[in-house]
């Protein structure tokens, strides 16, 4: 008996739930003078979809049904990952590289002080740096292609392209990468008398990388 009760209780809850929406539908479709109850009840009789309504017979949210005539939506499964036998890294591209970049704003505050005479190419390796901690490498080696504009003697501009034109931690290094990023290290180590002897560190272990 104890249970039978909170069972009984729910389903006369569940049953006068539901005489009231009808009751407010039925109100609903009194008071606006419209006719788009009987109308629905008649196509589900018949079996067939309910005729268009306009936004003035749906007064609940001003939605029309979708006719017969609607074209459902359709889904299509869509890859949004490149595939793993695709993936590389970074890829030279001559019209991409030599082209000046501008100063980003919003790429944070790391700044490594290089041996240069110019402020401007300090900025731009600086912002080389960061976007390499960013890995957007693309974008990288082209601040530091700025930078060795800026100042053609600068040893760790050329050591910064041939960082990020190496392998990374997410992908290994791309193969048309190779000749150039060996080409950025030998100018790098060819300047390098005039570096200090961290920087010359630093070039040295990227020769052997």
């Amino acid at each position: 008996m104890k249970v039978l009760i909170p069972s009984r209780l729910l389903l006369l809850s569940t049953c006068a739930a539901g005489l009231c929406g009808s009751v407010l539908l039925v109100a609903l479709d009194q008071s606006s003078g419209m006719s788009w109850i009987p109308r629905l009840a008649s196509a589900s009789a018949a079996g067939t979809p309910p005729t268009s309504f306009s936004d003035a017979e749906f007064p609940i949210c001003g939605t029309p049904i979708i006719t017969k005539n609607s074209t459902p939506l359709r889904f299509a499964a869509i890859q949004t990952e490149v595939p793993r036998a695709e993936m590389k890294a970074v890829t030279p591209s001559p019209t991409f590289v030599d082209t000046d970049p501008p100063l980003w704003p919003g790429l944070g505050s790391v700044s490594y002080k290089i041996t240069t005479a110019s402020a401007e190419a300090q900025t731009y390796f600086d912002q080389g740096l960061r976007l390499t901690y960013a890995f957007n490498h693309d974008e990288a080696q082209r601040s530091f292609r700025k930078a060795q504009k800026l100042d053609p003697a600068c040893a760790m501009c050329f050591w910064g392209e041939a960082l990020v034109l190496g392998p990374n931690i997410n992908l290994p290094m791309a193969d048309d990468a190779k000749a150039p990023a060996f080409a950025a290290a030998q100018k790098a180590r060819a300047l390098a008398n005039n570096a200090s002897p961290r920087e010359q560190a630093l070039i040295a272990a990227m020769v052997n990388r």
